[in-house]
């Protein structure tokens, strides 16, 4: 049996669920979004034209530095234009983007118009980045390595009913799944970036670390997109 086919068929009976294994993911890069957070801050301690300078380029580079760590860890498909990598975040439930592009917007301006953005514009940015930052870092440093979505009577003893665990796989950027009935052999795939339902179980892993989407709602929608 296919993973879709188990969702399609019995994900509807998965009312209850469980998260199990706390732990961080390797960032991916020397630097952090922190790092250079740090050096901003820095930055606007120079209360010059110098120093808006450095402070916005670095907020640039911390907001930069997390989203191109997000999607190498998560296995998404790399893109060169700033508009689409945020949007490959937005498609994980990541993020306001439109926040994002102020602050890239400013940059362009600083890059291809050599204009110096006024000291309040600076400060937006570091502010727009710290808080990007401090997001994204509740995922990478407090991830649930597993969920498990099942039916109300799968702790009974000896336990029974249907049963779906994800267990995070580092290596592979996505999930190894084991799913079936508890009375019987469970079935295994791997959810990998080629998977159709890759992206849908990264937004819901990061839900489950951000307040931007019910996790119980994105399994709903999971289990009706397998059903359509």
């Amino acid at each position: 049996m296919r993973l879709s086919d188990f969702l399609r068929d019995h994900g509807q009976l998965l009312s209850h669920w469980g998260l199990f294994s706390m732990g961080s993911l390797d960032f991916p890069f020397e630097q952090t979004g922190d790092d250079y957070l740090k050096s901003a801050e820095r930055d606007l301690q120079h209360e010059d034209n110098s120093g808006n300078i450095n402070a916005l380029t670095n907020a640039k580079r911390a907001i930069d530095c997390q989203l191109e760590a997000l999607i190498a860890k998560f296995g998404l498909s790399k893109k060169k234009a700033f508009p689409e990598r945020t949007s490959q975040l937005q498609r994980i439930g990541l993020v306001a983007p439109r926040i994002l592009q102020k602050v890239n917007k400013t940059r362009n301006f600083l890059e291809h118009e050599f204009k110096v953005p006024e000291r309040e514009a600076a400060e937006d940015a570091v502010d727009i980045a710290t808080l990007f930052v401090k997001v994204t870092n509740s995922i990478f440093y407090d991830f649930y390595g597993q969920a498990e979505f099942h039916e109300p009577n799968i702790y009974d003893k000896p336990p029974t009913g249907l049963l779906l665990r994800l267990d995070w796989k580092e290596e592979l950027s996505g999930f190894q799944a084991y799913f079936g009935n508890t009375t019987g052999h469970l079935h295994s795939e791997v959810v990998a970036p080629s998977s159709d339902l890759h992206v849908d179980f990264i937004h819901l892993f990061v839900a489950l670390r951000t307040t931007q989407d019910d996790p119980t709602e994105l399994f709903r929608a999971i289990v009706l997109k397998q059903a359509a």
